[in-house]
């Protein structure tokens, strides 16, 4: 099975956001869908929220956008089919994408159990490790605001590059590192599926990812088993 494209090369250059506050709401006008696709996305995403039901909410980018993507649904459904789920995520979502659609109305009449929050990956080139976990903890206590009865799993960015030991794989574990004393492990509780889905000299393989960023349908079965830890719904 091909797998979906996660560039948008084939669309045209990549807009990246102005270098600007990490805390600041912007429109996503272009690092993956045209600014014009991204809003239609994000007024779906209102469309639901209005209906506001579901036990898990997902917000974040691409990898958990990519629970929508050939084969991955079906993994899903082996594990959590129990669940009703809204999904969205945006691929190409920055922090302060995700963060306008939150204050635009996306949670909107929601009322989830659970939260899956999962967001910064696409920030690692361009800001520092503590301008991210800045930027997630603003959204985290915005999500808290808003589903105020919800368990919110907050989600380590995954690895990326497939070796083991380069400055773009250590940036992302000291973000994690910092993303981790957001949680209480009550209320919040920090989930790092990314490294059970590397070798065990920590190397990437396309036995997991596909390419050396996103899993394939096996880094998902993965993950999902993972998850089955940290949801626990009645």
């Amino acid at each position: 099975m091909k797998e979906i494209a996660t560039d948008n090369a084939a669309r045209g250059e990549k807009i990246k956001p102005e270098k600007g506050s990490i805390l600041t709401p912007l429109v996503n006008t272009g690092t993956f869908y045209t600014e014009a696709e991204w809003r239609s996305m994000h007024e779906a995403h209102q469309r639901l929220a209005a209906e506001g039901h579901a036990d898990i909410l997902m917000l974040g980018d691409s990898i958990l956008f990519g629970w929508s993507w050939p084969g991955r649904p079906e993994v899903w459904q082996q594990h959590f089919s129990r669940f009703s789920v809204a999904n969205l995520a945006i691929s190409g979502d920055y922090i302060q994408h995700l963060l306008w659609r939150i204050e635009n109305g996306n949670i909107g009449a929601f009322t989830p159990d659970l939260v899956i929050l999962l967001i910064g990956a696409n920030n690692i080139d361009d800001y520092s490790e503590t301008e991210i976990a800045k930027g997630v903890m603003k959204i985290l206590n915005r999500v808290k605001r808003e589903c105020d009865r919800a368990k919110i799993v907050l989600t380590g960015i995954f690895p990326r590059g497939q070796d083991q030991d380069t400055m773009l794989r250590r940036k992302i574990a000291d973000v994690n590192r910092l993303l981790e004393t957001l949680a209480d492990g009550v209320r919040v509780v920090f989930h790092n599926p990314g490294p059970a889905l590397l070798e065990a000299d920590g190397s990437m393989t396309r036995k997991m990812f596909y390419d050396f960023s996103h899993p394939n349908v096996a880094g998902y079965a993965r993950w999902a088993e993972s998850l089955d830890e940290v949801i626990y719904l009645p």
